[in-house]
């Protein structure tokens, strides 16, 4: 009969010396590969940066045009109506 369960490692089977190889594969791929910069990568985060900013800088600007020009509505409603008291 099999066994139903998928067998896993043993934890106390490692040993300390195991755990330091673990890395060894990925600080060995720093000596194969150039140390290259990714201009392309580095170009499409700014693009994508400036894009963005520059949507919210329209939305901002559209957002203040028109509470300006309601505060101006209501100041110059304001100034127009005359004092009954005088």
């Amino acid at each position: 009969m099999s066994n139903p369960r998928p067998r896993t490692p043993d934890p106390e089977s490692q040993t300390s010396n195991s755990e330091s190889f673990r890395w060894d594969v990925y600080l060995q791929m720093n000596e194969i590969q150039d140390d290259k910069i990714h201009w392309f990568s580095i170009i499409n985060s700014l693009v994508i940066v400036v894009f963005l900013t520059g949507i919210v800088g329209i939305i901002m600007t559209r957002i203040l045009r028109k509470d300006f020009a309601r505060y101006n509505e209501v100041a110059l409603r304001f100034v127009q109506t005359p004092n009954p008291k005088l």
